[in-house]
């Protein structure tokens, strides 16, 4: 064999190797946006600086926007800003 014949043996190999550990390489395809962590109950009652009585109250009368994952309430920081601005007072001076 020679020298160009064991190279071009080698790089066979070696692509053998790497498509018999990895499988078929696959072109990138990007995914959409990873999307922000959701809020605990503790955290948005940290933020709105009420109890967590009081939120669970909003969630009940559906003022305040959530999500039920496994019984638990999750918020997404987005509605808690929304909400924070539909509460606001103008107060004329």
């Amino acid at each position: 064999m020679t020298d160009t014949n064991m190279m071009q043996t080698r790089s066979e190999e070696v692509d053998m190797h790497q498509i018999r550990n990895r499988g078929p390489q696959r072109p990138f395809t990007p995914r959409a946006a990873v999307p922000a962590p959701l809020l605990k109950l503790v955290d948005v009652a940290a933020i709105l600086n009420v109890s967590k009585i009081t939120v669970r109250r909003r969630v009940a009368d559906s003022s305040l926007p959530h999500v039920r994952i496994k019984g638990r309430l999750y918020f997404k920081l987005e509605d808690i800003k929304r909400f924070i601005e539909t509460q606001r007072v103008d107060v004329a001076i």
